[in-house]
């Protein structure tokens, strides 16, 4: 990201991520989320993270923090809890254009007891995660997913990559797992028509990581795409 950044002259105080994926992530031994100006996290049911919907913005800037509060709730000045605690005053202003954007409070416990399983969530996700590599690690035309030289990967997918040597295409394969009732999917079709996003994006199906699958599950899978290789 930081090269990115300086390919574009920009200094990372002046970029917002998208780490809708990387919850749990570690880049140069930082968490994703503390590393530029803003990072926005996805809660969405199938995340790391998952509470439902929604998501959250992190930062370290108390300017962007008071700003997204604000916005998150029409651009109020001072939400409910705060005009209504003893002795505080009911009026606001709105100086901003502002969203209906807030948690509920039921998405707020949910959130908490899924922190509290996290660790152990993402634990299990590479073990899964170890599984796959150990059954296809050698299968002809498959290539795995890559690592990070520095830093944790979060797992939220596993993505292999379908190289010509396999004799499938990715859409066979794919069709090949549905009918065993594999769900598999291309996350995600490119919102690019550029040929080098064209080339990769033929060739690239994912499997979610879930820390509910089993280790014979996995091996089962690795079994399947085994054996569609021609």
């Amino acid at each position: 990201m930081a090269e990115a950044a300086s390919a574009a002259g920009l200094g990372l105080d002046r970029v917002i991520e998208d780490a809708a994926h990387a919850a749990g992530t570690v880049a140069d031994g930082r968490l994703v989320g503390a590393l530029s100006r803003a990072t926005c996290f996805s809660f969405y049911a199938t995340k790391n993270l998952a509470i439902g919907e929604g998501g959250m913005i992190t930062t370290n800037l108390a300017d962007v923090a008071d700003y997204t509060r604000r916005c998150r709730l029409h651009g109020i000045s001072r939400d409910a809890w705060q005009r209504s605690v003893p002795g505080a005053a009911w009026r606001y202003t709105v100086d901003d254009a502002g969203l209906k954007a807030n948690m509920t409070d039921m998405q707020a416990a949910i959130g908490r007891a899924q922190l509290r399983r996290f660790r152990d969530n993402q634990s299990r996700r590479a073990d899964i995660v170890a599984r796959y590599d150990q059954g296809l690690a050698g299968i002809p035309g498959l290539g795995l997913p890559a690592r990070p030289d520095r830093g944790g990967h979060a797992w939220h997918l596993y993505v292999i990559r379908v190289l010509p040597e396999y004799g499938s295409s990715r859409d066979e394969l794919i069709a090949e797992l549905h009918a065993q009732g594999i769900e598999c999917s291309v996350h995600f079709i490119p919102i690019t028509s550029t040929p080098i996003c064209a080339n990769s994006w033929v060739r690239r199906p994912t499997r979610g990581c879930t820390p509910g699958g089993t280790g014979e599950s996995a091996d089962g899978l690795a079994a399947l795409v085994s054996h569609a290789a021609r």
